[in-house]
């Protein structure tokens, strides 16, 4: 359960989400992820921090509320840095063989996904619906 100041914004917020898609079929969904890394002593830069922000979307465009569903799908991701260093340059700076952390660097806003889903018709011999 969430913290009641939070509680009620993000109600509000998720209840529009789904007024949203029970009227368009277009569900969307964010994701936001920031991580921090410091090093004991040594020369250098020791500390590194950035973030990712992932945006998703599902739009059911054909066939909503039937077995036959026609899908767009879409999933974009902005990685940025904070302060001066994005921790995927807190590797090589301490004198690591390997990577802190995999995939906290820079990078512009990239679409990762986009494809369609379609169900022209589904047999399922088990099952009677």
């Amino acid at each position: 359960m969430l913290p009641e100041p939070l509680h009620r914004p993000l109600k509000w917020l998720v209840d529009r989400a789904n007024d949203l898609e029970s009227a368009t079929g277009l569900r969307l969904g964010l994701a936001h992820t920031m991580l921090f890394q410091q090093a004991s002593g040594g020369p250098g830069f020791r500390n590194a921090a950035g973030g990712d922000l992932d945006l998703l979307a599902r739009w059911e465009l054909i066939g909503r509320g039937t077995k036959n569903v026609g899908t767009l799908v879409f999933a974009a991701e902005h990685r940025y840095q904070i302060g001066s260093h994005p921790p995927s340059t807190l590797g090589p700076e301490i004198g690591t063989l390997l990577g802190t952390t995999n995939g906290f660097n820079e990078r512009t806003m990239t679409v990762k996904e986009a494809y369609s889903e379609f169900c022209a018709f589904r047999v399922n011999p088990l099952r009677d619906e």
